[in-house]
C-alpha cells in the first residue's frame, strides 16, 4: 500500500511553503552561482549521469548548505573560544594580538555590513582578515589535531572554510576532521566539495569510500574506489593512497564474502 503522505508529495496535493531568502542570503547565493559558474569542469568521456549545467547546480547547492549548517554556530563558538583560551599555545604574542585585532575589526564590518551589495565568495577579503592570520588559525587547527584535540581542530577548519570556500585544502581538512570526530554526513558533505572542485582528488574519493563502508553503504564505497583506482591507474600518485586502496578492496571483498 503507498504510502499516503509520500503519494500526495509526488502528485502536487500538498504545496511547499514559499521560503522567502533574506537579504544577506540571496547576496550570498548569487555569489556562490558566480563563483561555480568561473570553474572549468573537466569533460569526461563516455555517457554522462549530469550535464554540465546540473554539475553546476549541485555544487551550488552543495556549497549553499555548507552556509547554513544547523551546527555551523556550534562550530564558530567552539572556534574562538579555543583561539582566546589556547591560541597562545600555538603563536607567538605578535601573531595572537594580530589575530585578536583583525578579530575584532571583522566584527565591526559585519555590524556596518549593508546585505544589498555584493558580498563576495571569499568572505575573507570582504572581513579584511590578512592571510597571514588565514595561515595562524590554519597552524592552530593543525596544532589541535596533532594534540587530538579533533572538535576544536574540525571548528577552527569550518570557519576557515567559510571564510573561503574556494580553498580546497580547508574542505578536506573539514572532511578529514569530521570523519575523525565520527561526524561522516559533515565528511561526506566535505569530500562531495572536494571532489567536485577537483574531480582527480584521490584522498577525497577513497576517503568518501571509507566513510560510505562505516555506514553501511557498499554500493557507494565500491563506486567511490573504482573511481580512485582510474585516477591512480592514469597518474602518478603517492604510494600511500596505492596501500590504502588496496587494503579497502580486500576489506571490503572480505564484507561481500559474508
Amino acid at each position: 500500500m503507498p504510502d499516503p503522505y509520500l503519494e500526495a508529495m509526488m502528485l502536487g496535493l500538498v504545496k511547499f511553503k514559499e521560503v522567502k531568502k533574506d537579504k544577506f542570503e540571496e547576496a550570498i547565493e548569487n555569489d556562490i552561482i558566480a563563483y561555480v559558474d568561473s570553474l572549468t569542469f573537466e569533460e569526461e568521456s563516455g555517457p554522462q549521469l549530469l550535464s554540465l549545467k546540473m554539475k553546476k547546480a549541485k555544487l551550488v547547492e552543495e556549497l549553499k548548505e555548507s552556509i547554513k549548517m544547523p551546527e555551523l554556530e556550534n562550530f564558530f563558538d567552539t572556534a574562538f573560544m579555543f583561539i582566546n583560551s589556547d591560541g597562545l599555545r600555538y603563536l607567538d604574542s605578535s601573531k595572537y594580538e594580530t589575530l585578536s585585532s583583525e578579530f575584532s575589526h571583522a566584527s565591526e564590518i559585519l555590524d556596518q555590513l549593508d546585505p544589498t551589495k555584493e558580498i563576495p565568495i571569499k568572505l575573507q577579503g570582504m572581513l579584511e582578515i590578512s592571510d597571514e592570520m588565514m595561515n595562524a588559525i590554519y597552524e592552530i587547527a593543525k596544532g589541535a589535531y596533532k594534540e587530538e584535540k579533533n572538535q576544536e581542530s574540525l571548528s577552527l577548519f569550518v570557519y576557515l572554510s567559510v571564510l573561503d570556500q574556494t580553498n580546497l585544502e580547508y574542505w578536506y581538512r573539514v572532511g578529514i576532521g569530521a570523519q575523525k570526530c565520527g561526524n561522516i554526513d559533515l565528511a561526506l558533505k566535505a569530500y562531495s566539495v572536494c571532489i567536485e572542485i577537483d574531480s582527480e582528488l584521490v584522498g577525497a574519493r577513497l576517503f568518501s569510500a571509507e566513510c560510505h563502508l562505516i555506514n553501511g553503504d557498499l554500493e557507494s564505497a565500491e563506486k567511490e574506489m573504482t573511481k580512485a583506482k582510474n585516477i591512480i591507474e592514469n597518474s602518478e600518485v603517492d604510494s600511500i593512497w596505492v596501500d590504502l586502496l588496496a587494503a579497502m578492496e580486500n576489506a571490503n571483498d572480505k564484507k561481500l564474502k559474508i
